[in-house]
Parts: C-alpha cells; structure tokens; sequence
C-alpha cells in the first residue's frame, strides 16, 4: 500500500443534445503515502476535439504530485485510476471509443478485472512514459452501492452545497461563482481516492494484498477463503470440488505448460443440472388485489435470513452422495435435492412446492417441482402428497460449519466498529454478499463484454456451489411459507416478498412453533445467541396491494413511521431539486399533496410525496396508460453509437394491474382511508386461492394479458367483465366457437335460433308477439332478429346448466313468454 499512487478523477459537464455533453472541466485527487493533491483542467471549448484523453489527465496529475511532494522523484509505471460511476466518466474522454475496449464491465459499468490498460503519453518535458493504468469503481465498493454523498459522509469529506438547481446548470455555476464550482468539482474526485486509499487499508490488514478485488462481493469470496484456510476447513471438500493439474504444450515456446483447475468431483457434477434446477429465488406473490380493511398491518422479515440459513451447511460428504426416493431422506437439516410429483389438500391456502415459469416461480396445488429438502419437509408436514420422481441425498461429513464461522468473523468485526462507520457497513455487505457469489451463474445470464463488444455468459465465481445455493434458497422460502401458512383463517396475508410478509396478524402472535421454524431458529441462536427470527420494518394503518412488488401505505398512523412502499416497477416522474447538503428528488405532484419545502428537505416526506403520487396514478390508470421511464445511455449503446452518457426517455405501458399468480375471488367495493386530491377513492378488492396447477395460472394469466389491453379491473362492472371474458374462453374451448357478444347476448341469440327452427320443443311461428313480450321484459328484441337468428349457425353450448345468473333469468323468462305464446315449451 505504502507504493500506491491513486489518481481519483470527476468530469463535470452539462447537456447539450439527446446524445452529448459539453464537458466543462477535469478534477483530479492524488493520494499517497505522501499525502493528497488536488488540481482541475478546464477544457478549452464544446467540441469533442476540445476534450482530454485519460492518458494527458494521469499524466497532468503525476506531474503535479510530483511538484507538491506527493509522488517521489521516479515516475511511476503503475497507478490506480478511480471514480464513482465510471460509465459517466470515462465516455467523457476523447479517447473513449478505444478505452471502453480496454476495460472490464463491472455491473454495468468500466473497471479492470483482467489485464490492465497500458498508455505511452509524453509528459510535459517530452519525454515518453509508460503507465500501466488498472481501473476501479468505487460504486462496486461501496456498501449497499452508496452514493458519492454517502461515502463522503462516511468519510468526513461532505459533499460541497449548490444553489437549488445549479446541478442542471454547472456552466453557469462556473461563470458566476468559479471558486464554488472548484470546491464542488473537485470534492467528488477527493472522495473516490480516499475512498479506495482506505481500501487499499482494509485489504493489505486482513487479505495480505496489495491490490483490493475490484468488487465488494470479490472481497467477500477473498475474505472467506482465507478464514477457511486458517480455520483448516477444506474448501474443496465444502464445495464438491477437486484439484487437478493439466499439462498443454506450447508451439511457441516448445515447451509444455501446467495449469491449475478446480472442477466438481465426479458424483457432484452428474447431478449439478438436477441442483441448478432446484435453485430458485425468492416467494415473491400479492395475495390480494386492492385494499385491505383499516387496521394494523404489520411489513415483516426474517431477520438475517440467508445469512442464518447458511448457518445451517455443515461439511458435506459429496463421495457419500446417494440417490434416492425416499422421502425420509429430506428432512429440513437434509441436504437434498429432488424432482418431485405433488398434490397438496384441496383447501390449503399457501402451498410451498415452487413451479417456474419463464417469468419467475408459482407456487400451485399439483404439479411438479424441483426443490430442495426443507420444502419438501414442509410440504409433507401441510399434508402434501409428494412423490420423489428422482433424488440426491448428500449426508454430513462433520459438524463443522464453514460459512457460520464466516459470519462469527463479520459479526465480530462489526461490534468492535462504531455503528454505521464506514468499515462497519464494509463488513455489513460482506457478511451478506457471500450468498449470492454461491449462486452466480447458476441461472443462464448474459453480460456485454466491453473487450470484445459481444454478450457472454455471466461465468461463475470461484464458490459457486448449486446444492448449497438451492438448499439455503429453500430453508428461507420454507420457514417464510410456514409462517403464513400459520396465520389465522381470519387475518389476511396481503403478499410475500423474498425473506417477509404483509399480515395484519400482530407480529408478536405470528406462529413460529413449526418444525421449520423451530429449526431456523436454531441457526439464529448458534449464530447470533438469540431465538429472535422477526424483524417489523413497517406498521401501517391500510395498504394498497396492486401485484407482486406492487405494495402502497394508505393513511398515517405517526409521522414519525416510514411508509411502506413497493413500486412494482414503476419510476415516478421527478425533478431534483437542491437543498442544503443533500440534493432531494421530488415528485411533480409534491404541492397537491400539501408537501412544503420545508417538509421536503426531509425524506420521510419525500417518501410520503411518492407514495401518494403513485396511490392517486392507481386510482386513475387507464388501460393503454404509458408513462415515462427514464435510464442512463447502456455500454452496448454508448459503444455503438459513440455517444455521450446522458438521461434517455422512454414510454412505457403502465401495469398496476394484478398479475395473477393467484386466482382472484370475492369482490368486495373498499374506500382508501386517506383523502388524495380532495377525493375518497373507492376500488374493487379480492382475496386470492392458489391455481390447480401450472397450465391453469398460464391460461388465465394469458387470457389477462388480452384482457388488460382495453380494460382495467377497478369496479364490479370491470370483475363482471372479466369473468364473462373467461367464461366465454372456457365455452370457446368446449364448444369450438368463441361468438359474438357477451355471454347474454350468445344466449338470447341461441334461444332465438332454437324458437325459430322449432327445436327443444318450442313450435316457432307469433314473431311479433314474442318480440313484444320480451321486450317488455328488458329484452330488446325485434321480428328481425328472429327472421336472421333462423340462419344462424348451430351451438353445442348448454346454456341451461350456465351458472351466470342473468342467463339463467333469461331463460326463465323466454320459456314463460313462450308458453304465454301459446307453443310448445321445454319441460
């Protein structure tokens, strides 16, 4: 660390176009052991040609650390480039159509995760130089993907305050306050140095490197491997892997070279397919469609979720591995995976076998899965009949628990740090990063690879283990599913999201006593020396629930509460303003909602502002509604059209509709416990029952995607629809024709061609009398329609057992009219 020269650069730049920048000026931080330089070059006009190459600002920075004392006299040959959000930076160079082929994507932005990008510019004296330039982005490192302002205050280097909307306008910050704009510009690069300087810290005190993984999660794998190592835990044996040695000749050199490689041992890798299968995310469902009854309603997780679950790996004893049907095999403390056939009892409510489908998992009555033991040990324990199709079952080595003693280590490290500091929250995402480095690659995924400007597959990282992955995924879905499944008949739970729930069963009644709860509890005590498994994150007095990740707050029961709120994917359309040291993003709609200034210089309004925004958008959506979604230029599009990075518009259909993973049931009309705009806004609500099986959810789910295109479901006339559109589906299938109309308007014509044509018993013949009659009755009919129903084509459909009950009225009262008539009437 003491030889490291890091160079943090900002661009600061206003726009100009749809596709360019005008890119005002470069701000430079030099940090070594010698202490901290800063500079900043303006450039010299609009235009591209106007602009610097990384390679003249690396240089221009060694030359100034080197006069302020900060480099030594010795040029360097290697330096570490920095800056948060490098996507924005780097396309702000001259040179960024070759850069951008010289470094790595890192979550959809630039660092260097292979090799390093070399340049030989001059310095100012002429004289060529080689610097070797290896790239870091400090969003990658910091935990939860802070933002720069975060980090700053994490650091005690606050970011510098504007004028309320100078951010947009910086050209003009820069002519009537140029010292400011300094301060500010170079503010941003000060940050990202120290930022990666303390990285460096934290790698050389407890990896031994000089160099940090470019990502947080990276660090995470480092960290583990090396706490195995010391512990003397076999991290091959752990993961199913074994050491081999290839040896391949080399024509150039003539000689032979030997490589290194991990791949599964050979029992692990001939069911690793059966292990990916049974890999799934989270249960993620809305249970109800519109809004709950006033109440408490209770937003609950499992506390510490997949870190507790992974408590629960022991060693496994993969030369042991056997397959099985027996489902005694798969207890919840089992490491197992399985395919399987099931039928759970009619009247279950939450069943827990998941089924994927291509947009994410359902979880039917019936049908088949793959999973891993702890749902199959809850699934057994509801009452499920379950029937091993095919199965893996890996038994313990030891009691050993690799990745509990890594959480020990975390949880350590956490407590002897100041709360929220900036290495206690390093090692809070360490702690939680290590799951999802078990499951990378698992699911086929495909990144764009900056060096080759092509897709490729997301590789997997060097702990990437599916049996694991699927068994930890399973024990978080299994113990959450028993929980709701445990809720009382009369409370209601309003939906699930990954590792929590919505219920208005208070979350101190909620039933933890089960097998799998109990057991989960078990790993939270060895971990954490508590039995505590819940965790409240919000009590609202109403919710709004429109689909999976679709979850509103309706009233307010203290202003001090945070409000709950899940978007279902939808961005509010939103201006930024400045105040103080924090830039806020309001809505448009802020001042409808009696929002002041004031208030919105704190975030709990700036939450509040958004959530009403988004209840007052459901209320009035309409079908075919778009909205506006608005995302940076991508790396595949900054590359092919050799843009600048800039904010792009979009429309895009709005869907606050249900997405039917359930079948809804039971309308009932509720009113929003909450006046928005100076309207109570009233809206049908449903309760929800698990589909038989797979083909059932897709039918109807398909069936609602062309239903949603001219309809919204929002009044019981729209339910009413709804159902009839099913229905006529359902008799189009039956009968080989889906007609015209509704179903009413089908039947008056079926039982109209059947009068006519003088059949079941009906005489035919009085046209205008029987027109009369049933008009009369609310029927509009006239002599014509008999005359053209004569012709029409015949119907299988048996509408007299049609449960909808205004054909059956219909019915009723066509054979009354028919006998008034004087004919023949069915018996």
């Amino acid at each position: 660390m003491s030889n490291a020269i890091i160079i943090g650069f900002d661009t600061e730049f206003v726009r100009v176009s749809d596709m360019a920048n005008r890119i005002l000026s470069y701000q430079y931080a030099v940090k070594t052991s010698g202490g901290m330089t800063t500079g900043i070059v303006y450039t010299k006009g609009p235009d591209i040609r106007d602009r610097m190459t990384l390679a003249e600002l690396v240089v221009t920075a060694i030359e100034h650390a080197k006069q302020e004392g900060v480099i030594g006299r010795r040029w360097p040959t290697e330096v570490l480039a920095t800056a948060h959000f490098t996507r924005a930076d780097l396309a702000s160079f001259k040179d960024f159509k070759e850069l951008r082929t010289h470094f790595d994507n890192v979550r959809n932005s630039y660092a260097t995760l292979t090799t390093p990008h070399t340049v030989s510019p001059y310095d100012s004296g002429r004289h060529q130089r080689r610097i070797s330039i290896r790239l870091y982005d400090t969003i990658a490192l910091a935990p939860n993907k802070a933002s720069l302002e975060a980090i700053g205050n994490l650091l005690g280097l606050p970011k510098i305050n504007l004028p309320d909307g100078a951010i947009e306008k910086m050209d003009e910050l820069l002519e009537t306050d140029k010292e400011l704009f300094e301060r500010y510009a170079i503010r941003d690069a000060e940050i990202t140095a120290l930022y990666l300087w303390e990285m460096l810290g934290f790698a050389e005190e407890h990896l031994s490197a000089e160099q940090v993984p470019v990502t947080l999660g990276s660090l995470a794998v480092r960290l583990l491997q090396r706490t195995w190592q010391s512990e003397e835990i076999d991290a091959h044996q752990t993961l199913g892997q074994q050491n081999v040695r290839e040896h391949s000749y080399n024509p150039r050199t003539r000689r032979m070279n030997a490589r290194a490689r991990t791949p599964s041992l050979t029992a692990v890798a001939e069911h690793t397919q059966l292990a990916t299968e049974a890999f799934h995310g989270g249960r993620n469902e809305a249970y109800m469609f519109g809004l709950t009854e006033p109440g408490f309603w209770w937003d609950v997780d499992l506390s510490g979720a997949y870190s507790t679950a992974m408590a629960a790996i022991r060693v496994p004893d993969w030369q042991n591995l056997k397959i099985t049907t027996d489902i005694k095999d798969f207890a919840v403390d089992a490491l197992g995976i399985a395919r399987v056939k099931f039928r759970f009892p009619e009247d279950t409510q939450f069943p827990c076998l998941p089924v994927r489908y291509d947009g994410g998992l359902m979880f039917p009555l019936e049908g088949e899965s793959y999973c891993a033991s702890p749902e199959l040990a809850l699934a057994k324990e509801m009452g499920a009949e379950v029937a091993i199709q095919y199965g893996v079952h890996i038994p313990w080595l030891n009691d050993q628990r690799p990745f509990e003693l890594f959480s020990r280590q975390v949880r350590e490290q956490r407590k002897s740090l100041p709360k929220g500091s900036v290495f206690e929250q390093i090692w809070k995402e360490i702690g939680n990063s290590v799951y999802g480095k078990l499951a990378q690659g698992l699911r086929e995924k495909n990144v764009y690879d900056n060096r080759s400007e092509e897709s490729r597959r997301l590789t997997p990282s060097p702990i990437t283990q599916p049996y694991l992955a699927a068994y930890i995924t399973s024990l978080v879905r299994a113990t959450l599913s028993e929980m709701i499944a445990r809720v009382p008949t009369d409370k209601v739970v309003v939906s699930a999201t990954t590792d929590g729930f919505i219920t208005n069963q208070p979350y101190d009644k909620i039933d933890v006593s089960g097998p799998i709860c109990t057991f989960f509890a078990d790993q939270a005590e060895r971990l954490n020396n508590s039995r505590s498994i819940i965790e409240v994150k919000h009590v609202v007095p109403q919710v709004l629930c429109m689909r999976t990740r679709g979850q509103l707050t309706v009233g307010l029961l203290d202003e001090t509460m945070p409000v709950l709120q899940a978007k279902a994917g939808v961005q509010v359309n939103r201006k930024i303003q400045q105040h103080g040291s924090r830039r806020y993003e309001t809505t448009l709609a802020d001042k409808r909602y009696g929002y002041s200034e004031d208030d919105l210089k704190e975030s709990k309004f700036i939450d509040r502002a958004e959530n009403d925004y988004l209840l007052e958008l459901f209320f009035n959506r309409k079908a075919g509604m778009t909205i506006t979604r608005r995302s940076l230029t991508s790396m595949r599009k900054l590359a092919a059209n050799h843009t600048d990075l800039v904010m792009e518009e979009s429309e895009v259909g709005l869907s606050l509709e249900f997405d039917w993973k359930r079948e809804l049931f039971d309308p009932v009309v509720r009113t929003a416990g909450q006046v928005l705009n100076g309207q109570n806004y009233k809206t049908i609500s449903l309760s929800s029952r698990p589909f038989l099986n797979r083909d059932t959810f897709m039918s109807a789910r398909a069936l609602s995607s062309s239903w949603r295109r001219s309809h919204q479901l929002k009044t019981e006339a729209d339910w009413k629809n709804w159902i009839e559109f099913r229905k006529r589906d359902d008799l189009a299938i039956t009968s080989g024709h889906r007609g015209r109309g509704t179903l009413l308007q089908q039947a008056i014509r079926e039982y109209l061609r059947r009068y006519t044509n003088a059949e079941n018993g009906y005489a035919g013949g009085k046209y205008k009398y029987l027109a009369q009659e049933l008009t009369k009755a609310g029927y509009q009919i006239t002599e014509t329609d008999l005359k053209n129903a004569k012709r029409a084509k015949v119907s299988s459909i048996d509408w007299s057992t049609e449960g909808d009950a205004d054909i059956q009225a219909f019915i009723r009262i066509f054979d009354t009219v028919a006998k008034a008539n004087r004919v023949k009437s069915p018996v």
